[in-house]
């Protein structure tokens, strides 16, 4: 029963993630590089002070779409865990610096995708079924 449990906290939140997050962050980033529309992401990507912002926050949304995909399905769990997380840690820093609403949210994913950084896909992911 607990590997369902599990099975069922990696696909959903996979899904969030991907569907939630990523895509949209992935749609706008296109459109900035192609039209020149506004992307969020990049301004709060400047607003943290990375350097090469468009790099990074180009690759936090790619993070966010297939590691969200990955996570879900259970492939490369650890990596993909590892990879969401780290753009959840950092939103999460965002948001309690700029007083935005989101702190909560980042939080909750951080500490799901670290328990499968730790714990990885379990029984039923494409991971157990590739380690055979």
């Amino acid at each position: 029963m607990s590997e369902a449990g599990l099975a069922m906290l990696r696909i959903v939140a996979g899904m969030a993630v991907a569907t939630l997050h990523g895509w949209h962050k992935v749609v706008d980033g296109w459109q900035y590089l192609t039209a020149g529309a506004e992307w969020p992401l990049l301004h709060d990507t400047v607003q943290l002070g990375f350097p090469l912002p468009v790099l990074f926050a180009a690759l936090a949304a790619f993070s966010q779409l297939v590691g969200g995909l990955l996570l879900a399905t259970g492939a490369c769990t650890r990596i993909a865990a590892f990879l969401v997380g780290s753009t959840m840690v950092t939103a999460l820093v965002f948001n309690l610096q700029s007083g935005g609403p989101d702190a909560q949210l980042a939080g909750l994913y951080a500490l799901v995708t670290g328990t499968f950084v730790l714990a990885g896909g379990g029984r039923w992911s494409v991971d157990r079924h590739l380690v055979r």
